[in-house]
């Protein structure tokens, strides 16, 4: 989103989305995530606290139930 800024693009996304996202990232800005979060529509972000940039290895259990709320919040939507 820095190098390129894709946020003109951002609102065209139509799909529910999904952003999980370590507080303590020191790879990707955690503004990134938010920049996402104002922009794509049905967007849900999830910030993880005491985490970089491999939420799915530092908190795992909490990671996926993130995609299992998620998902069982959009399996209406097609």
């Amino acid at each position: 989103l820095i190098a390129h800024d894709m946020t003109p693009h951002l609102s065209k996304i139509t799909a529910p989305t999904l952003t999980l996202f370590g507080k303590e990232d020191n790879v990707v800005p955690v503004e990134s995530a938010h920049i996402l979060d104002k922009h794509v529509p049905h967007h849900q972000l999830v910030l993880f606290d005491k985490c970089g940039h491999f939420p799915m290895y530092e908190h795992p259990e909490a990671y996926l139930d993130a995609i299992q709320t998620f998902l069982a919040d959009n399996s209406s939507l097609e």
